[in-house]
């Protein structure tokens, strides 16, 4: 899968998580339920990313660590917004 990630073209295998690939390619998101033990199920939130699809305008906040890459997807993990949201995410955990 070809994707953008930060602004940079990256590469990843069919079925890896943006979480992952985030941090193969050593970016680091926080995540505090994700852990190589257990299956991803998103329940913190603190992993969330802004993604823009092929042929969405608008960009979407997602959780990294079940968001499957896809060819084409465009990834932030630091924007204003997704700072913003984090902020808020850890205070009310």
């Amino acid at each position: 899968m070809k994707f953008v990630l930060n602004g940079k073209k990256r590469t990843a295998e069919a079925g890896t998580t943006v979480l992952d690939a985030a941090r193969a390619a050593g970016i680091d998101i926080p995540a505090v339920c994700a852990h190589e033990a257990l299956e991803p199920y998103g329940a913190c939130r603190l992993c969330v990313v802004e993604i823009r699809e092929k042929g969405k305008k608008r960009p979407r906040v997602v959780a990294s660590c079940l968001y499957p890459v896809k060819d084409g997807l465009e990834v932030e993990t630091g924007t204003p917004r997704i700072k913003k949201l984090r902020k808020f995410l850890l205070e009310l955990l």
